[in-house]
């Protein structure tokens, strides 16, 4: 009797557990998927469902691991979120790539949230993303494309994860709230334009195993005050850091660096010190043309040339320390440098060539070491200042108008005995009636 209460109680709970199931287990189903299941005219999917290759609906908060069949894709497609309003995105658990243009000019996108493993960032990926506050790249990011996150205005930091050696071109370019950037010191190359007019950005340490600055990396990135220089930077790329905010330059911490670009510091008109490398540097032309703040210039013994534009129109430059090895001055070299007053010269110096200190109004004495041979066409033109030329006895060619223009010119002393060689117009404009020239007694005649 007791075994057959039993039973029949069993049964009964047995029966009414699966009455209370059946009747609420549905209910709670739909509840659970109603606000995370996405219709499926929202988006399209690949054959195989792994690859989300365009969002259709207008929904504007996505949650991909909320949904059955989002949450199986691997690779979000490219240009899948193109130009839609969607405001917050957590990607799926399994996404591995990102393709180009994936959330290309998504406006209103504030956010995105990785969930996954993510491996590759392709091109364009967030490109024109503007109001993109926050981004957290997974560690396990290899490779990111060009212009990744081309003007994302509202990016205020980023981590670049360790895995990721060159930074693509274009790849921050005016991200113009970008104030922090953490760099891996694996990374090798930071490419053309890649912080391109990142306004806001103050400070920078590159990488320690970085070998390459790309052309225009940090041009017009105006708030960038300090840059700290790793010992393995091998090249410094065109327009680097033109138009940029430097204060204060340092080379000699890039004891690799071997050369630097045509306009590397271009118009940097706020930079007032400048430390150069040691070693045998190339510097291309305009290198440091219109620093119009740096008022001196020591170049190291190391150097045997002082090149083309080097410091053209540094308005501000007072002084110039070359190094003993310096041979060649480059055409306009100091151009228009209207400051300079004092030139300590090379004792090997042998060359000047043209326009080299056209125009610079201070000068008041050129007083040349022995060594100087040519002095090219129009090099001391316009220096209304000079009262006193004095050039060494192995001078041997005096180039056209190298020094017209100078009304104040009181003495002329050349010290060959063989009279050298002259282009036209040598003293075009320049008081010859009144200035004493000085030559060895022997030579006199052969002067005249």
């Amino acid at each position: 009797m007791e075994n057959v209460y039993r039973s029949t109680f069993s049964l009964f709970w047995k029966s009414a557990l699966f009455t209370v199931f059946a009747l609420f287990a549905p209910v709670s189903v739909s509840v659970l998927y109603a606000e995370v299941v996405y219709p499926a005219e929202s988006y399209v999917l690949s054959d195989d469902g792994f690859v989300l290759e365009m969002w259709k609906g207008t929904e504007t908060e996505i949650d991909m691991t909320a949904d059955e069949n989002l949450a199986k894709v691997t690779e979000i497609g490219s240009y899948a979120f193109d130009g839609k309003s969607v405001e917050t995105v957590a990607l799926g658990p399994n996404v591995e790539t990102l393709a180009a243009g994936a959330f290309f000019e998504c406006a209103e996108l504030r956010s995105i949230t990785f969930k996954s493993d993510v491996k590759t960032i392709e091109r364009a990926c967030f490109s024109g993303c503007v109001k993109l506050e926050s981004v957290e790249l997974p560690m396990t990011v290899t490779q990111i494309g060009s212009s990744a996150f081309y003007n994302c205005m509202a990016l205020t930091r980023i981590k670049v994860p360790a895995g990721v050696t060159a930074l693509a071109d274009g790849l921050f370019k005016s991200c113009t709230s970008l104030s922090t950037v953490e760099l891996d010191d694996g990374v090798l190359a930071i490419g053309e334009e890649a912080f391109y007019e990142c306004l806001s950005l103050k400070q920078m340490s590159l990488p320690a195993g970085l070998l390459e600055l790309g052309p225009n990396a940090f041009a017009e990135c105006t708030s960038l005050e300090t840059v700290v220089f790793n010992a393995s930077l091998q090249k410094i790329g065109t327009g680097a850091f033109s138009e940029s905010g430097l204060k204060s330059v340092d080379l000699t911490t890039a004891t690799s660096l071997a050369s630097v670009g045509v306009n590397a510091f271009l118009d940097c008109k706020s930079l007032q010190s400048l430390a150069l490398p040691q070693g045998d540097v190339s510097f291309k032309t305009s290198a440091f043309s219109g620093c119009t703040a740096l008022t001196e210039v020591v170049i190291p013994d190391t150097y045997t040339e002082i090149g083309v534009k080097m410091f053209y129109g540094c308005t501000s430059l007072e002084k110039v320390v070359m190094g003993d090895n310096v041979e060649t001055i480059g055409n306009y070299a100091f151009f228009e440098c209207s400051s300079l007053a004092d030139v300590l010269w090379s004792g090997n110096l042998k060359t000047i060539e043209w326009s080299a200190f056209y125009g610079c109004t201070s000068l008041q004495e050129v007083v040349l070491p022995e060594s100087v041979e040519k002095i090219d066409d129009w090099v001391f033109q316009d220096c209304t200042n000079i009262n006193k030329v004095s050039l060494g006895s192995k001078i041997a060619y005096i180039g056209k108008e190298s020094f017209s223009g100078l009304p104040g010119l009181e003495c002329m002393e050349v010290k060959a005995v063989a009279p050298p060689e002259l282009g036209s117009y040598v003293f075009y404009n320049t008081s010859v009636e009144t200035c004493e020239l000085i030559v060895p007694s022997e030579s006199v005649e052969a002067y005249k």
